[in-house]
């Protein structure tokens, strides 16, 4: 799978954030300089600040996951979903900086980007098995339904009423959907990320310094890209 390099990367993200922000009050520029200063006070006495390395490290070996996720795809498919994968990697890329947080890998522990290749495909796909087995396969069909019905209902529904399919088979795609959604989050935002994100969401202090809306339309943005990932690479789930 091809991922543009941190420099695109950035360039995109800017272009997605000015796309997506009508209510902006400050550029971006200056709220990062000012999260710098900010968080060192609030966040930094338990992470690191983000880097640029940091973040182009996670997207290398995360790239691992994405294409085991892909290898069953067409390759019109696989294309397209590339390209979404690419765009949701901007928003990950200015939530990380939104928060300066550095960014985290899931799995991958002592490996890096230079190990050889057949061990990091064999962690990829350990990664995503220990995943879907832990959230899907190991739950019962009443576990599933108190765990995800949630995100699953409306979903549905919009599923039968604007593609024209069973509500079974509806159900089903949605189910699997919502699996494949949380796997991508919690690939880029384990849950001590997502926990911070979360608290800044909620925090009236962070709220006074910092426009909380921009990362409300990111953390937007990233579920739109997630969900519709999700949607073609849900097939892999039998």
């Amino acid at each position: 799978m091809f991922f543009t390099d941190t420099q695109q990367i950035n360039k995109k993200a800017y272009e997605a954030l000015k796309r997506i922000k009508n209510n902006r009050t400050k550029p971006i520029a200056d709220l990062v300089l000012e999260s710098k200063t900010f968080t060192k006070t609030k966040y930094n006495t338990i992470f690191p600040e983000y880097t640029e390395s940091k973040f182009k490290e996670k997207v290398n070996l995360d790239a691992f996951v994405y294409n085991k996720l892909l290898e069953n795809l067409e390759e019109g498919e696989k294309e397209n979903v590339s390209k979404l994968i690419t765009e949701m990697l901007n928003d990950v890329r200015e939530i990380y900086r939104f928060i300066n947080i550095e960014p985290k890998i899931v799995g991958f522990k002592n490996m890096s980007e230079g190990d050889n290749k057949a061990s990091l495909i064999n962690e990829a796909s350990t990664i995503i098995n220990n995943f879907l087995n832990r959230e899907y396969y190991a739950l019962s069909q009443n576990e599933k339904i108190r765990k995800y019905k949630d995100n699953v209902i409306n979903f549905a529904h919009n599923i039968v009423v604007e593609e024209n399919v069973s509500p079974q088979e509806a159900l089903e795609h949605s189910y699997k959907t919502a699996v494949i959604h949380n796997l991508i989050e919690s690939i880029n935002f384990p849950f001590v990320i997502k926990h911070k994100i979360n608290e800044v969401f909620e925090d009236d202090l962070y709220n006074d310094f910092f426009n909380i809306e921009d990362l409300h339309n990111l953390k937007e943005s990233f579920d739109i890209k997630a969900k519709n990932i999700a949607r073609v690479v849900s097939v892999l789930i039998k």
